[in-house]
């Protein structure tokens, strides 16, 4: 029987959508409405799987302006992702739904906030439409004809809009006088507009900034109560929001939507621990409270699981397939290809997309690359600064860009819903993330494209994603039974002088167990609870073991004959045996290229590849406690090469076990150091690392460089002790403990500075330790340089 909503409160609902929509010709997709009705009046748990793109989140926003109206307390929104919570908040707006968020970008803000939701008085009134610059910030630098300083300050004020002095990413505009200074520079780097006096004439009058590259102004801040506040997952394990925030959230809340809700199974494909911790949420709710879990990547091992720890009252399931992708795959082993392929190809798809790569430094190298081919690329991770990414975030979505090049940090639920193209440069490990992150392309566009490229490192990455999801059930049982016994507290510093282990293996780990009352949090400490624990070792093999037969599903989607979105909505128990007949097995076509190693092109791709070098950043303090005094600490170093890298790194994998480094890397060397690094004081003398495992290789290496450099070489540095190889200790504790006293410096020594010498770097303690001794053996500063950088790479 169809389910029924009554005509007043469909024009309720409707007249909402075409609010967020700005479109008066909206309408409802099939169980949109559906959903609103069970959380608005029938109050009931609701799990909502639909495809990316089907509006999940017009679903909650809706239900929770019209709960507000019923006067419900404000929507909880559990969401994974910054990126995703500020693509919320700015969508949230034309509703008048006034959405916050509390994490660790915003700690200023926490109070209010808190302050707010404690009140949660009726909404306020709207923004004065009389002050076109609500909710705008404007900073004014440089001397400008009709206006003082202060006089140019107040018309902002006066205008409903913010004068400040600093500009940031939060700066809408900056009003650029004569003699402007840094701080124009500054906001050309951020990508802040930058208008001159006659525009700003215009923009007081009417609110509005020139030009098409113009950052439109923030939404107005609603005066009021919080209507919607959003939270990480891991937002939940910090113990003072837990303690201060968490029960009067939970206690005034009147709607809980948990998003990417797969993630609190085991089972789903990117399964979170913090997720976990909802359950503490959903004992804090009132009564009746309605709640909403969204995805668009659950199969029926994932909704079983789901709905059993949510008690759903209901589950609504739509189709999973897109219309108009078109998915493609491709065999490109060779970086190098894949490099030309992109540029290439992507300025003949059209429009603007994202590429997805596996790893931080493919996203920033694949990004270069685009660029030096005159392609408006930027990439995007978790490394970069949130401002960076702010910046970053907003050029795409305005299409003031090419391409960005990412890794999955340009997660679940980023909405853009005219993306061209997503582009995986490798294989994601499993087949229904891939569904997710491809599935991000062309939400309302007639045509648009998901190409997968297949590289021969992908496997390796892969494995190590798989194998480091779950903690080593030895270094679990290990740590739980320290704790235990000593009766006492620990930083996570302190738990790596005696577990040789990762940081952030430790910290998923100590996560993992206070999620399951193992351990307990006081601050940056750790302690045992007194609750029984035991390592769920069913639990493990059964995830891995599932893993493995996802991996094996991401090669059978590449090597598949028949119809490529068929094969992925099968894998999400979304039974359909129509094809799509648009992909490149249904269509009998392929985005390949012709690609002839001796292609000038191919080669600049390869010297790209080879071109970059590393840092290497001086270690400057002991693991142990206390700075490395200055004048026995190393210089910033040089590596040529990152391992693995497909240029330059490989052909120092190569060359290391034919047992001879050649003359091409010496030559590349040779012009690092002359030429690209030229360190000042420039070293007078090499001198080498002994290594076990090749012996005398580096040191030929290292008497070649002396002598095409024209300085001399002395192998001063002697191994004292047999340790195990760096590769094999996980932390810097244990790295900086498997060097110390095993090396000695054997004189004279040269009082210049010195190249130290190494085949490979990873931790950088070895070469630590070596050019401390040296500098006390009477050696000038001491510059380290590598041939490869292996940084949490396997060699």
């Amino acid at each position: 029987m169809p389910y029924s909503v009554d005509d007043a409160f469909r024009d309720e609902a409707l007249g909402h959508l075409r609010k967020l929509t700005g479109d008066q010709a909206s309408g409802f997709r099939e169980q949109q409405l559906e959903v609103i009705h069970r959380l608005v009046e029938e109050r009931q748990r609701v799990l909502l799987v639909e495809r990316t793109g089907w509006g999940k989140s017009a679903v909650y926003f809706i239900a929770t302006r019209m709960l507000r109206d019923r006067g419900a307390g404000p929507t909880l929104l559990i969401s994974p992702l910054l990126a995703l919570m500020r693509n919320q908040i700015e969508a949230a707006v034309p509703m008048g739904v006034r959405a916050v968020t509390i994490n660790s970008e915003n700690r200023d803000e926490w109070g209010d906030i808190i302050a707010s939701l404690g009140a949660d008085e009726p909404p306020g009134p709207t923004p004065d439409a009389s002050a076109p610059l609500e909710g705008m910030t404007v900073v004014v630098t440089g001397a400008l004809d009709g206006y003082s300083r202060a006089a140019a300050r107040e018309a902002v004020v006066d205008r409903g809009g913010r004068s400040t002095e600093d500009v940031s990413v939060k700066t809408n505009v900056l009003v650029a006088g004569k003699r402007a200074g840094s701080k124009l520079a500054k906001a050309e780097a951020l990508g802040v507009p930058v208008i001159d006096e006659a525009a700003f004439d215009r923009l007081l009058a009417t609110g509005e900034l020139p030009g098409k590259r113009a950052k439109p102004p923030k939404p107005p801040t609603l005066r009021g109560p919080v209507d919607l506040l959003l939270i990480s997952p891991e937002r939940l394990a910090n113990q003072g929001f837990r303690t201060d925030v968490l029960p009067e959230v939970g206690r005034r809340s009147g709607l809980l939507v948990i998003d990417e809700v797969h993630c609190v199974s085991d089972w789903g494909h990117d399964f979170r621990p913090n997720y976990r911790r909802i359950a503490r949420v959903l004992a804090l709710l009132p009564d009746g409270v309605p709640i909403i879990g969204c995805t668009a990547t659950a199969n029926d091992r994932v909704i079983d699981d789901v709905d059993a720890q949510l008690a759903t009252d209901v589950s609504v399931r739509g189709p999973l397939g897109r219309e108009g992708l078109r998915l493609h795959v491709l065999d490109l082993p060779r970086p190098a290809e894949r490099l030309v392929w992109l540029s290439e190809t992507i300025p003949k798809l059209g429009g603007t997309g994202i590429v997805y790569t596996l790893t931080i430094a493919d996203a920033e190298r694949v990004a270069e690359w685009l660029r030096t081919q005159g392609l408006d690329a930027l990439a995007y991770h978790g490394s970069l600064e949130p401002e960076r990414r702010i910046v970053v975030e907003q050029r795409l979505l305005a299409n003031e860009v090419d391409v960005v090049v990412a890794t999955s940090a340009l997660g679940m639920g980023f909405d853009k819903r005219d993306l061209r193209f997503v582009v995986h440069y490798q294989a994601p490990a499993y087949p229904i993330s891939y569904y997710q992150q491809v599935g991000r392309a062309g939400r309302q566009l007639d045509e648009s494209w998901g190409v997968l490229l297949r590289g021969t490192e992908d496997e390796d990455i892969q494995d190590f994603f798989i194998e480091n999801a779950f903690p080593p059930p030895d270094l679990a049982e290990a740590v739980v039974s320290f704790l235990e016994e000593s009766g006492e507290s620990f930083t996570v510093p302190n738990l790596e002088q005696t577990f040789n282990a990762r940081r952030t293996r430790l910290n998923h780990l100590l996560t993992t167990l206070e999620v399951e009352g193992a351990v307990e949090r006081d601050g940056y400490r750790w302690r045992r609870t007194l609750a029984p624990w035991s390592y769920d070792f069913e639990r493990a093999e059964q995830v891995t073991a599932l893993r493995r037969i996802e991996q094996g599903q991401m090669l059978e989607y590449a090597a598949t004959h028949g119809c490529r979105m068929v094969y992925l909505r099968n894998l999400l128990d979304d039974p359909v045996d129509v094809p799509c007949g648009i992909c490149d097995r249904c269509a009998e076509e392929s985005l390949a290229i012709a690609l002839d190693p001796f292609d000038p092109l191919i080669a600049a791709a390869v010297e790209h590849l080879r071109r970059g070098y590393l840092r290497i950043e001086p270690r400057r303090q002991w693991p142990t406690g206390g700075r490395i005094p200055q004048d026995r600490r190393n210089e910033v170093g040089r590596a040529l090469s990152r391992w693995g890298d497909g240029g330059w790194g490989d052909r120092v994998a190569e060359n290391r076990l034919a047992g001879q480094f050649d003359e091409d890397t010496l030559d590349r060397a040779v012009e690092l150091v002359q030429t690209q690094w030229n360190p000042e004081p420039f070293p007078t003398w090499v001198t080498v690392l002994p290594s076990v495992r090749f012996p005398g290789l580096t040191a030929d290496f290292a008497a070649r460089l002396a002598e095409r450099l024209g300085i001399g070489f002395s192998e001063v540095v002697e191994r004292v002790a047999d340790r195990e190889p760096q590769r094999n200790m996980h932390n810097s504790a244990m790295q900086f403990r498997n060097v110390d006293q095993a090396f000695t410096v054997r004189g004279p020594v040269d009082e210049g500075p010195v190249l130290l010498l190494d085949d490979v770097v990873d931790s950088r303690w070895t070469m630590t330790v070596v050019g401390s001794a040296l500098r006390e053996a009477g050696s000038g500063p001491v510059l380290p340089f590598a041939l490869a950088d292996s940084a949490g790479r396997s060699t």
